[in-house]
């Protein structure tokens, strides 16, 4: 996160993350993360059928923390 704010080149942005970064330990109290392999790329054109199945297909998988696939799903306009 440190280094993408520096990328943006704004000094307020550096300012804010001076007192943040610290305590963005605090934001996350949700217990342990264990990372989970998740889809990378889901959107519309990734979903289709094997032999009457459906299916999701598409090579970007990573490890990440379990809720990035809702994000991605959200940006992709896959659900509310």
């Amino acid at each position: 996160l440190e280094h993408q704010l520096k990328l943006a080149g704004e000094a307020s942005l550096d300012r804010i993350a001076k007192d943040l970064l610290p305590r963005i330990d605090d934001f996350f109290d949700d217990g342990p993360i264990t990372p989970s392999v998740i889809h990378g790329d889901l959107w519309s054109g990734n979903i289709g059928t094997a032999d009457g199945q459906p299916t999701i297909f598409d090579p970007a998988t990573y490890y990440a923390h379990h809720e990035a696939e809702w994000g991605m799903s959200w940006c992709a306009s896959l659900g509310p």
